[in-house]
């Protein structure tokens, strides 16, 4: 069984801004640690919405890991509507938006546990 860990220290030492370092420590006081691609996945998902999946994805990740090709699976509601309807289009905008930031988080989440959980396999 592996365990891949996200600390403050780790996130620190990556330059994380201190809004992001302050809201990891508060959110995970001892950091997270887990045992499974699920478990993370299931954090990332949950999170997504306060957490910066971009920087993340960015910084946390390894070049190895950034040339594989990740698919994002995503199904955005499209409704054609009038301009009258300004209220329906920010809410189905809104939550295409807030389906993206979890898909991200989950793409995000699996390739990083592969990454930690296999390190020191290609040596």
């Amino acid at each position: 069984m592996t365990k891949v860990t996200i600390t403050y220290e780790q996130l620190d030492s990556k330059d994380a801004c201190e809004d992001q370092l302050k809201l990891f420590k508060k959110t995970f006081p001892k950091g997270i640690s887990v045992t499974s691609e699920e478990e993370l996945v299931a954090i990332a998902k949950k999170f997504s919405k306060k957490f910066d999946m971009f920087w993340a994805s960015e910084n946390l990740l390894s070049v190895a890991s950034c040339d594989r090709p990740v698919t994002i699976k995503f199904c955005g509601n499209y409704i054609e509507t009038t301009r009258p309807a300004r209220d329906k289009d920010e809410e189905v905008e809104k939550q295409a938006y807030d389906n993206l930031e979890e898909a991200i988080a989950t793409s995000l989440a699996k390739s990083y546990y592969e990454q930690e959980s296999t390190k020191g396999e290609n040596l």
